[in-house]
């Protein structure tokens, strides 16, 4: 599921940079930036299309993740704008065990050092 998030926020800001690249090199001739320019992808179209290149590089057949409930996650992560608001209060913590908030934790210590691994790659 991991694997699959992050997919799809690096699918995304390509994206991003592709279209802010081609803005800010935009000649003064009308509409020549709207023609390279990317039009924004549907949350459904960006989920599918990185299940799909993760299910392809995994061998195809087998599925990247068979529990519908990380799968809803995943396409609720897509329709947020592949954000994972940090910043936003949260109720659970409210509820939530020594070993989950440890497991939270946890799993924000991995996604900086998987982000920096990512960032860092050629």
């Amino acid at each position: 599921a991991l694997a699959c998030a992050i997919h799809m926020r690096l699918m995304q800001r390509e994206r991003e940079d592709i279209a802010s690249s081609s803005s800010s090199s935009s000649s003064p001739c009308r509409g020549s930036s709207e023609a390279s320019s990317p039009s924004p992808m549907k949350p459904e179209d960006l989920f599918w299309t990185s299940w799909k290149e993760l299910s392809e590089r995994r061998g195809g057949a087998r599925g990247i993740l068979s529990n519908p409930s990380f799968q809803r996650q995943l396409l609720l992560f897509a329709r947020l704008g592949c954000q994972w608001w940090h910043e936003l209060p949260s109720i659970s913590l409210l509820w939530r065990t020594a070993s989950e908030r440890s497991m939270a934790a946890f799993r924000d210590y991995l996604e900086r050092v998987v982000w920096r691994m990512v960032d860092e790659c050629p």
